[in-house]
């Protein structure tokens, strides 16, 4: 509803709440001031031009009145539209009393219950405690932490714990691949939150110190991943711009604290849990200090440190208007006004931090998408992974896109405009031209034949004809192993037959004893036979042969006479030389394109060029259901990310979290060592992309219907 200002338009009486505060300087120079709503606790900043205008409306009754005073005290020149604005300003955020013919602010529409799940799943807080009292009490024994001193202190511990520890560079390191296990990450999960607790403290001490309030502490949700935060949005009374970067720095002061003490507890300490809490608080506090917490590009601390030595307010809001103004005008040639005025430099540094933003948040927010996918069970982790797409990806897009559909007949008034269709056009005709793109599949060169040894039984080596790399002849004896519990078994398995053998020989001869029932005494001594026969299939399974002419691979060396093995240990392998295949894995986009006799190459992960001529020989036409070669998967260091599965009833078993089919390649070499890891290059048939686009899609959506149906 649009309405006009007028001399007898009256003025609205302000909130009684509202309270004005000198705020200093901004980044042109121009004094500014804030707004406090005690009420909605929001700020709100406005120039000097607003401010005369607010101050003398507590003296006025009409706008000619406001605009006598304006320019009878002030060198303005009172304006219709500027006090339009303000008035529309002041209703919409709810600073007024009444509105006296102002149009009111159009009611909000109640989000829908899909739309708050949305919400609340993304973010969503809850304050836990109001520490001020606690703040209170505490604070001089503790007001010496943030001190200049305290901080010069801190830095020197961190520069001396620095040069001791780079004499023990590997050592250190060696405690950070200690740490990946569960009770590491248990560990590291505990100290986090500890540290993060200081951190948000740090923050609260430093407002204290300053003279304000911290209404409350509490714990973020940022999509289901809590952190802690406080709040100290009070921190806009401050006009020192100083005391602000003070208060967005202390966290992070109080990290550096942390990592310069504990890094010396880390030196002086003996390998062990001291040594490793040392280790995870330092690599915790520094990490989480460099590259999250001082990083503008998120709203985290370094956001807003940045924000208020530039004295720029919104600079995040603000830089995405400029590259979007900026992408605008690059693309289409539009001669919009730039949201921002000032010098080139400003307005160049708008741009480039605001281009910087959207390409760190794109793949950020690309990276927690799939991460969502993988964390959460199907098909939950699917549904997730799409709202974080749309709402942090897609939503913005769409809403430039919107920009450009309704200004469409701008787009081609320019050369610029026609040249960019143009090129998106053709762009468009690509995703449709079929390619021959090349493809690259995790797969591993192995013995077509081969067998793994183990011992049967846990027993101990007697003899041993084995040597590594040696070719052996079907049915050669290689290993003669005994087990002194099986041979225990045995002999008394075979005296007690023998003992029966011998009862049985009287009573045959013995005339008195023939009447005795001779049944039970046979089904003994058959039951004996039987048993004293499994033991000696025992006794022969412990002397190992070659089953066919082969070659001793992968272990040989580790063994000796006397040694004792279990069942559970790899003796070695005996692989049939000179036959040899490639099992590769492909995706869904991957099998369409494949076919019987398709040829290409191998390369080895250990090899830098050389390569092995590979032709598919078999492709399964079902996905698999489980990982055959664990050597690809992730949890052996392989390429293929992969997890544990169990339903209770079967045997633990390596799940791919993708769409898989297995291919049997024929490789033309004659010698590998056994199991080799590494990619197959090949082209396939011709796909467009869009297609391979679809596929990809269908595989990731197929295992999750199967879920749910």
């Amino acid at each position: 509803m649009m309405f006009e200002v007028s001399a007898d338009t009256k003025i609205p009486r302000l909130s009684p709440d509202l309270k004005l505060i000198k705020g200093g300087i901004d980044e042109d120079g121009q004094p500014f001031w804030r707004l406090y709503h005690p009420v909605s606790h929001q700020y709100f900043q406005i120039g000097w031009v607003e401010f005369e205008y607010l101050s003398r409306f507590s003296f006025c009754e009409t706008y000619d009145d406001l605009a006598s005073l304006l320019h009878n005290q002030t060198t303005l020149e009172p304006e219709t539209d500027v006090f339009k604005e303000l008035l529309l300003f002041l209703n919409q955020h709810g600073l007024i009393l009444e509105t006296d013919g102002l149009p009111l602010t159009p009611p909000q529409k109640e989000k829908s219950l899909l739309s708050e799940l949305v919400h609340k799943y993304l973010f969503f807080s809850l304050p836990i405690f109001r520490p001020q009292n606690f703040l209170k009490a505490t604070y001089p024994y503790l007001a010496f932490l943030f001190s200049r001193e305290a901080t010069f202190f801190s830095v020197l511990l961190l520069i001396l714990g620095v040069i001791m520890t780079l004499g023990r560079a590997d050592e250190f390191i060696h405690t950070f691949m200690d740490l990946f296990s569960a009770e590491g990450a248990m560990m590291i999960a505990i100290i986090f939150t500890i540290i993060k607790l200081f951190h948000e403290l740090g923050h609260a001490y430093t407002a204290h110190k300053y003279g304000l309030k911290v209404p409350h502490m509490g714990i973020a949700f940022m999509v289901m991943y809590p952190v802690f935060y406080t709040e100290t949005t009070a921190a806009w009374h401050l006009a020192s711009k100083k005391e602000k970067i003070e208060i967005g720095l202390a966290g992070i002061r109080i990290e550096l604290m942390l990592a310069s003490i504990f890094l010396l507890i880390w030196n002086f300490s003996a390998p062990g849990t001291l040594q490793s809490i040392a280790f995870s608080i330092v690599s915790i506090s520094l990490i989480g200090s460099l590259l999250i917490n001082l990083n503008p590009l998120m709203r985290f601390d370094g956001y807003f440190i940045l924000s208020d030595m530039l004295s720029i307010e919104n600079l995040h809001a603000r830089s995405f208007a400029c590259a979007r103004w900026a992408l605008r005008k690059t693309l289409f040639g539009w001669k919009d006004e730039c949201p921002e005025y000032g010098r080139p430099e400003k307005i160049k540094f708008f741009i480039i931090f605001g281009w910087a933003i959207l390409i760190y948040r794109f793949f950020l927010f690309l990276g927690i998408a799939y991460l969502v996918y993988v964390l959460f069970p199907k098909p939950l982790g699917l549904i997730l992974m799409g709202i974080e797409l749309l709402w942090f990806i897609g939503k913005p897009i769409l809403s430039e896109l919107k920009i450009w559909a309704t200004r469409r007949q701008d787009i081609l008034i320019h050369a610029r405009g026609k040249i960019s269709v143009l090129l998106f056009a053709c762009a468009l005709c690509l995703l449709f031209i079929p390619l021959n793109m090349r493809m690259q599949i995790p797969a591993l060169i192995h013995a077509a034949e081969y067998r793994d040894i183990y011992a049967p039984y846990p027993a101990q080596i007697i003899s041993l004809n084995v040597t590594e790399n040696r070719m052996v002849k079907a049915s050669e004896v290689l290993i003669y192993m005994q087990s002194e519990e099986l041979e225990r078994d045995y002999n008394i398995a075979k005296n007690s037959l023998q003992e029966l053998e011998k009862i049985k020989r009287r009573r045959q001869t013995d005339a008195a004893l023939l009447r005795e029932d001779l049944d039970q005494l046979e089904n003994e001594i058959k039951e004996l036979s039987l048993k004293v026969s499994s033991f000696e299939v025992k006794k022969e399974q412990l002397v190992i042969k070659a089953p066919y002419d082969s070659i001793i691979k992968d272990g040989a060396e580790d063994l000796h006479e006397g040694l004792y093995v279990g069942q559970e240990k790899l003796l070695f392998r005996l692989i049939k030389p000179q036959v040899y295949k490639v099992s590769a894995y492909v995706t869904e986009q991957q099998f369409e394109r494949l076919k019987a006799g398709t040829k290409g190459s191998f390369r080895a992960d250990y090899a830098l060029a050389d390569t092995i001529p590979v032709k598919v020989q078999d492709i399964e036409q079902t996905n698999i259901s489980s990982l055959d070669k664990k050597e690809l998967s992730s949890l052996y260091g392989g390429s293929i990310y992969s997890e544990f599965f169990t339903n209770g009833y079967e045997e633990e078993r390596i799940v791919p979290r993708q769409t898989l089919y297995k291919v049997t390649l024929t490789p033309d070499v004659s010698d590998v060592p056994f199991a080799a890891t590494g990619k197959v290059m090949m082209s396939g048939e011709k796909i467009a992309p869009i297609v391979q686009i679809l596929i990809w899609a269908y595989s990731i959506i197929l295992p999750e219907s199967d879920v749910i149906s």
